[in-house]
């Protein structure tokens, strides 16, 4: 049997346990006897102690504040749980180390850095900041929480018009984390497309260094200077007689032995040539450009030095582009010095760059964009099947990768891990280029550059221009749009894949299936590029705006390699029709309810 006596103070002793088959084990607790327990001890039900439910003693209320020591805080909590004299204080502390928000600042993209400064503000907040086990992963988190607010607060006040509803109240540290600019800004060197937003970026002619003491040295001799002189006397009596030749040599051309250098057959027509006959020949061949695209690159890349001429500048750079050579290396095989060579590739990026808008164009008439959409539409699958989808162009990010520009600090480091250009491209069903934007920084991702750049407007008017049309052989009507990937934001004129959350049927990921088979020759275009010019297929080694601009030349070369687009078919009278979908998700839907009828 169970005695219990009860105290002043709530306690009871245990006297005696009979009922029990192990006397020294209550409910799973090794007690002896004679044990006091208390009230707030719940080590066993007080029902096996004999007490009726009248007699037990009241619950201590667990609503009531208790008295005693503060918890600490846990990592992961919001701001909004700190003094807001705290958060001001962690918000100076970050001011005074720019390395964590300011990408400027030399090695800002090496995280073992970052985190030890993160590791010291947490020792100087170590009265409320909490630590975990890996060293400044409170302080961490806490920064990037207050920094994406403040990036809605700033979205919020650019967006509205009037300023209504962006008081300070919205986030009230505002006024602390001014310093921060965070990482929106996106700044483009090159915009082509439409001659209205066109942005070519300022030529860097480096400044010519002078020497106080004039140095002579005597000139080397150079085993190739007979073969030079007679080059420029035969170019000066007849300038069309290489190009007569090349000509002659392609057309003969079997084409079997695409993966040599030069085939048997080119072999055969070059054996009277000379060696600087040959090495243009050869780079004519080796960048897969046929005699006409050489010819009108020569209309183009027609200024410059008047010791060389214009063919053998526009092979030297060709030769440059495709194989991907140093300029020393280019130099010893052609038989020219490398400050030559540098002259003769930095003038021809000019030329064709200075031509770039005649030959990236944005459609800006009705039959351009019904052109450009009739060409999807007649896209087919391996099977022979129409895709059948009604967009004008595809559109995706690309990084260039490059050395570590001078006095960037990080602001070229991208997610990757490697220095690079970022630029977003659009192209038709044809791989022609229709729309570059080119940054300066690295940092920057699609959206970003998306938001601060104008192909939203220029969407926007193409939209407005084309109409709403009635696809071939369906009833669904349909705006115009381009397709991307889901790095940017779905809106009416562009068409994005469903997410990975967003798929809830098989409907939706045949949808995924279709789209990306469309999409996927934007990606291919990037491929053609590389391939076409190997001097991407490493970091490019030239003075920054001279590398953004060479990009731009090489597209240049490529839409001229592909043709000018056939000209527009003069539509007839449309029906006017009136867009019916209300919103950006409605379309997507009437998009996919289109391509699986198909």
């Amino acid at each position: 049997m169970v005695q219990l006596s009860m105290s002043s103070d709530s306690d009871f002793e245990l006297d005696t346990v009979d009922s029990f088959r192990d006397e020294n084990q209550i409910n799973g607790q090794f007690i002896r006897k004679g044990a006091k327990f208390n009230a707030k001890n719940n080590y066993a039900p007080r029902r096996l102690f004999g007490m009726k439910a009248s007699e037990q003693p009241e619950e201590e209320d667990v609503t009531q504040k208790k008295v005693g020591r503060k918890s600490k805080r846990k990592v992961g909590e919001s701001y909004s749980l700190y003094p807001p004299s705290q958060i001001a204080k962690f918000l100076q502390l970050i001011e005074e180390y720019p390395i964590i928000w300011d990408s400027s600042v030399d090695n800002s993209h090496r995280k073992e850095l970052k985190m030890k400064v993160y590791d010291d503000i947490e020792r100087e907040c170590h009265h409320f900041i909490p630590r975990d086990k890996m060293p400044g992963k409170a302080a961490r988190v806490l920064f990037e929480e207050l920094s994406r607010d403040y990036r809605k607060h700033t979205l919020r006040i650019e967006n509205s018009k009037s300023g209504s509803g962006t008081t300070e109240s919205d986030f009230r540290f505002a006024s602390n984390m001014e310093f921060w600019t965070g990482q929106d800004t996106s700044v483009s060197a090159y915009v082509l497309g439409q001659s209205a937003v066109q942005m070519l970026e300022t030529r860097c002619d480096s400044p010519k260094r002078k020497m106080d003491v004039q140095i002579t040295t005597p000139k080397r001799s150079r085993t190739r200077d007979g073969q030079i002189d007679h080059f420029f006397q035969k170019m000066e009596s007849s300038t069309n007689s290489m190009l007569d030749a090349l000509k002659t040599s392609l057309s003969d051309r079997s084409g079997e032995c695409s993966s040599k250098r030069v085939c048997d057959s080119f072999e055969q027509q070059v054996v009277g040539w000379s060696e600087v006959d040959r090495i243009i020949a050869e780079a004519k061949e080796v960048v897969g450009v046929s005699d006409n695209v050489f010819g009108h690159l020569l209309t183009i890349c027609n200024h410059g030095d008047s010791k060389c001429s214009a063919i053998l500048r526009l092979a030297i750079f060709l030769k440059f582009c495709r194989e991907g050579t140093s300029e020393n290396a280019l130099a010893k095989d052609v038989g020219l010095s490398q400050p030559t060579v540098n002259r003769i590739v930095a003038r021809c990026i000019d030329d064709l760059v200075n031509a770039a808008p005649e030959y990236i164009r944005w459609p800006e008439t009705k039959d351009e964009v019904r052109r450009m959409q009739n060409a999807f539409l007649n896209l087919q699958d391996p099977s022979g099947r129409s895709r059948n989808i009604p967009c004008f162009g595809l559109l995706d990010g690309k990084h260039w990768r490059c050395q570590h520009p001078p006095r960037t600090g990080s602001l070229n480091f991208n997610y990757k891990g490697f220095f690079s250009f970022n630029s977003l491209f659009v192209t038709d069903a044809e791989h022609r280029i229709i729309y570059i934007q080119m940054s300066e920084l690295g940092v920057n991702s699609d959206a970003q550059m998306f938001r601060s750049g104008p192909l939203d407007t220029l969407l926007q008017k193409a939209s407005e221009v084309a109409g709403v049309r009635k696809v071939p052989g369906s009833d669904t009507v349909m705006p115009s749009f381009i397709l991307a990937d889901n790095g940017f934001g779905l809106s009416k004129f562009v068409m994005t894949p469903y997410r990975e959350n967003q798929l809830k049927s098989t409907k939706d990921i045949k949808y995924n299936e279709k789209i990306s088979s469309v999409r996927v020759k934007v990606e291919n275009l990037f491929g053609i590029l590389v391939s076409k010019f190997q001097v991407f297929n490493r970091e490019l080694r030239l003075d920054p705006k001279r590398s953004r601009a060479l990009i731009i030349s090489c597209c240049v070369i490529h839409n001229i390699s592909i043709g000018a687009p056939s000209p527009p078919v003069v539509s007839d009278d449309e029906e006017v029709i009136i867009d019916p979908y209300k919103c950006a998700e409605s379309q997507r839907t009437a998009l996919k309810n289109h391509l699986l009828r198909v």
